[in-house]
């Protein structure tokens, strides 16, 4: 619909009113997600490379398109490369062990 506050519904079964008379409804609640891919090939966010060895060499994870926590996104990462959040910023830290190194 072109109008953002119009939305339609259909009931299974549906509801049989009398056309004779005027009906109004309201709405209680309504629960409506919204979700984007934070990770993503076609935004060049899906590869993530380090190296364990003062850049020498690289190593590349790649991560398949989705919507990632930063757990996840840990949980694929080796040990000593740590990710953490700041919810006020929206942003992430990277805290590295001695030796590695990551590119973007």
């Amino acid at each position: 619909h072109a109008n953002k506050t119009d939305f339609t519904t259909q009931f299974s079964p549906g509801i049989h009113l009398d056309p004779y008379k005027r009906y109004e409804v309201s709405l209680i609640k309504a629960d409506m997600y919204y979700s984007w891919t934070n990770i993503s090939a076609s935004q060049g966010t899906n590869i993530f490379e380090y190296s364990d060895d003062s850049g020498a060499t690289w190593k590349q994870i790649v991560f398949t398109d989705g919507l990632y926590t930063i757990g996840e996104i840990n949980n694929v990462l080796p040990d000593q490369i740590d990710v953490t959040g700041i919810n006020s910023t929206q942003r992430i830290v990277i805290n590295l062990a001695t030796g590695y190194q990551v590119r973007f």
